[in-house]
């Protein structure tokens, strides 16, 4: 819980100072974020205390002037890395996100499907979740084939169950409590 509003101190503080260019700010902190989780060499840099401050601010300057950062990004990261927070920046990523969703309409979903959607149908399911819930819906396919068939959609914190799983274990259940 102490992570989160930390996260979220940080992230406000970042909308707020943007201006405009809350997606780029979002993309640069998704793309940092992403980076070193997919580099622990240079996030080891940033969390091993066994690299000095200099090491660390030499790090964070190269990646800085590598990556054309729009200034308030560029200043966060230095903030969190002089307060030895970079290990927080992936959910201060998170929670950026949200807020620039929240700002601009936009809601993430998450459907799951037994096999592979073609993109057309992940592209019909996007429209029918935006028309459902008046927002500009990003949705991510994930595979699952223990749902056995049918959607599983996430969409915000609701969740829409049309896996054939689900309908056979309520099946079930009906069946027992007939018996």
């Amino acid at each position: 819980m102490i992570q989160q509003s930390i996260a979220r101190r940080y992230a406000r503080a970042l909308f707020e100072s943007v201006g405009t260019d809350l997606e780029r700010a979002g993309n640069e902190l998704a793309g940092t974020a992403n980076a070193l989780e997919e580099s622990p060499e240079v996030a080891a840099v940033f969390t091993d205390p066994r690299f000095d401050k200099s090491t660390r601010d030499r790090t964070l300057e190269q990646i800085l002037a590598a990556g054309g950062f729009h200034p308030m990004v560029a200043n966060l990261l230095r903030l969190l890395n002089d307060r030895e927070r970079m290990s927080e920046l992936p959910q201060i990523a998170r929670v950026f996100r949200d807020m620039v969703d929240e700002q601009v309409g936009r809601v993430r979903a998450r459907v799951t499907s037994a096999t592979v959607l073609p993109a057309e149908m992940v592209q019909s399911i996007a429209n029918a979740l935006s028309k459902a819930t008046s927002k500009q819906v990003v949705l991510e396919a994930d595979q699952d084939p223990a749902i056995l068939g049918g959607l599983v959609a996430h969409v915000g914190n609701v969740v829409y169950d049309g896996s054939l799983r689900t309908q056979l274990e309520s099946l079930r259940r009906e069946l027992n409590e007939r018996a």
